[in-house]
């Protein structure tokens, strides 16, 4: 009894929370088998143990994170204290973690990829599912409570009202067409991470409304193997997902792992593109909603009217971004009083109240009877982007993607209190970008985009009220050095000089802590001019200090750096901590650590290689290709021969 009760005590104090499990669960010591691993009560997940892992536990909850991402950063801590209380309460229910970055074998056994971001994947009796992103520990807890319940299971579609079809090649062709809308599924059917969206594919669908007289339908199509389907409609990876109208294939951008999210989003794509309303007074109370959004407005005498096709297509591939409305052409009046309605179309775009500025139009109009759909689109786009927007996490990808971007960088604050101050920022930066129409301009909050102010190398010192820089059309960062109480015209001069090429590339430069290797110790500067401006072939690691493992791959080039052969072969080694350096764009770092061969005379043609093969024999192996490559006609061979892969030896990560 008395080890119940310290059970529950500790759920609550570690967890700050109401009682998430029952205390009722007898208090058993868990002894991990000697492949498992425990960190702070964290199981960690490995290729060697991630199946006995989900076989083991009834309830698994898996955080699949690279340890760099700030998202995880700000998460391990609470999730480590409520493993703890688990832990003391569960021992059938476990919180894990894997580092997609480390394990790449595991990774791939469970279908996460380190280029996703934080996710989290919930097994319940061996079965894997999607768990949604949590905005804080009492919420993950209180989801923990709901699923660990003995009665608790898994919603199901049963198969008789499952509206979602299976679809073969032919019916792309034969019965898409028919259909007003329709959403398909293209996954592998033994695809692990198919069957996750599948599975919430479907409780999405089989909860949505019904729209009458709408024909509509929703199917799965297996794409093994089907790289031509695939590649004819855009299907790039799998499992995707793709909307049909009548036919023509169009981009699903929505939620992928939270069936209540996909059911609106389905919905909102279901429903006709545009609102239509009545008179002018219905189209002022709807644009004082729309606080956040551009609202572009179709006039129309006539829906017959060959520009109308044209501006529905514009709306149904645009919604995401802007609101579309549509009215019928405004009642005129001729000379001699009379009144009727005026002929043709217009189509208008009015910026939200929060984007506009002085300098900007409040509407703009295109009224022209040739008008195709790329001019619809391309004024859409030109005019519901303001002279100086903000730009945030929900448009960085789409209204502010274009390259070169000017971004100003300062408090953005829209509440009462704090509204003149962002309207005096936004207002500033409108001012001179009206100088530069040809150039994007948009300030963002310093907070949100902490990673991008530290990119840039800008002072942090509050007495710099804002901070410019440019997003260079190459993906270089180009700086305007700080300077307190900048001027409109300081930041249109800086643009200036930037068109006239004038402003440089930044590159953070820094010292890593010493490294007792004899690979050269590299920074952001002594890469370019040692490595890119020098005259020998060089292997080069790139690692972040918070990735694991780097340091056997540190270890091998330590090795090679005093190996005779190299050292004939006029072979440079290095390593850099791209933590604190930076590197030219050409060199993509999918994640760490990443060793890149940069031959002499090819400087901005490097090969890489990264993951379960870097190891003495997957990087020796690796190196004596790359020279082979530079001399085909050559004996071009490793110092020491490359021998088969030792069996039962560990020689990779």
């Amino acid at each position: 009894m008395a080890a119940r009760l310290h059970c529950a005590s500790m759920w609550l104090h570690c967890a700050s929370l109401a009682l998430m499990f029952t205390a009722s669960v007898a208090f058993q010591d868990y002894v991990p088998t000697p492949e498992q691993v425990l960190e702070n009560n964290v199981a960690v997940a490995t290729r060697n143990n991630v199946l006995d892992l989900i076989n083991r536990n009834r309830i698994l909850l898996i955080m699949c994170y690279v340890p760099w991402d700030r998202d995880y950063q700000a998460k391990i801590k609470d999730y480590e204290k409520l493993a703890n209380a688990i832990y003391k309460a569960t021992p059938d229910v476990s919180l894990a973690k894997l580092d997609m970055a480390a394990d790449i074998g595991a990774a791939d056994e469970i279908e996460v990829k380190p280029e996703n971001g934080l996710q989290f994947i919930f097994y319940r009796q061996g079965k894997s599912y999607n768990f949604a992103d949590y905005t804080d520990i009492k919420e993950l807890s209180k989801k923990l409570k709901v699923i660990a319940a003995p009665t608790w299971r898994p919603p199901e579609t049963p198969l008789l009202i499952n509206r979602v079809k299976e679809m073969h090649r032919k019916d792309f062709v034969n019965d898409l067409p028919d259909k007003y809308f329709s959403t398909v599924l293209f996954y592998k059917p033994e695809s692990l991470a198919s069957q996750r969206l599948l599975y919430d594919f479907e409780l999405a669908v089989n909860s949505l409304k019904v729209l009458n007289g709408i024909k509509q339908s929703f199917h799965k199509f297996d794409a093994q193997d089907k790289s031509e389907t695939m590649a004819k409609y855009g299907v790039k990876t799998l499992p995707a997902l793709k909307f049909f109208r009548n036919g023509k294939v169009y981009d699903y951008n929505g939620p992928l792992v939270n069936p209540k999210e996909m059911k609106k989003y389905i919905e909102f794509h279901m429903e006709k593109p545009f609102t239509s309303l009545a008179d002018a007074k219905e189209l002022d109370a709807y644009l004082k909603k729309s606080a956040d959004r551009a609202t572009v407005v179709g006039f129309f005498a006539s829906l017959t009217l060959s520009a109308f096709p044209h501006f529905v297509e514009a709306a149904l591939n645009l919604r995401d971004q802007y609101n579309f409305v549509l009215m019928s052409t405004p009642v005129v009046s001729n000379s001699d009083g009379e009144t009727k309605q005026a002929e043709g179309w217009t189509m208008a775009v009015f910026l939200p109240k929060r984007q506009h500025t002085p300098d900007d139009e409040k509407k703009s109009v295109l009224q022209y009877e040739g008008a195709d759909y790329k001019m619809i689109v391309d004024f859409i786009k030109w005019k519901a982007t303001p002279l100086a927007g903000e730009r945030t996490r929900k448009n960085l990808a789409t209204t502010y993607s274009l390259r070169p971007l000017v971004v100003v960088y300062a408090k953005v604050n829209w509440t009462k209190s704090h509204r003149k101050e962002t309207e005096y920022l936004r207002d500033k930066v409108a001012s001179a970008a009206k100088d530069h129409k040809d150039t994007l301009f948009s300030f963002s909050d310093s907070t949100a985009f902490a990673h991008e102010v530290q990119r840039f190398g800008f002072d942090m010192d509050p007495k710099y009220d804002l901070h410019v820089g440019i997003l260079g059309a190459n993906g270089e960062y180009y700086p305007r050095w700080d300077t307190v109480h900048m001027s409109a015209k300081m930041i249109g001069d800086f643009v200036k000089q930037y068109k006239d090429g004038d402003v440089k590339p930044f590159y953070r430069s820094k010292a890593a802590s010493p490294q007792n290797t004899a690979a050269l110790q590299l920074t952001g500067e002594t890469f370019k001019s040692q490595i890119l401006e020098g005259t020998s072939d060089a292997l080069i690691l790139m690692y972040h200090p918070l990735a694991k493992h780097w340091r056997l791959a540190q270890s091998v080039l330590n090795d090679f750096a005093q190996d005779p052969g190299y050292k004939r072969q006029k072979v440079v080694f290095g390593e850099l901590d791209v933590s604190i350096n930076d590197i030219p764009v050409s060199f993509e770092l999918p994640t760490y650590p990443v060793i890149y061969f940069i031959p002499k005379n090819h400087k901005r043609k490097p090969t890489k290689i990264t993951g379960d093969i870097l190891g003495e024999y997957g990087i020796r192996q690796f190196l004596k290709e790359q020279l082979e490559k530079l001399a085909p006609n050559a004996e071009a061979q490793s110092p020491r021969p490359v021998a088969e892969k030792p069996k039962n030896v560990k020689t990779e990560l």
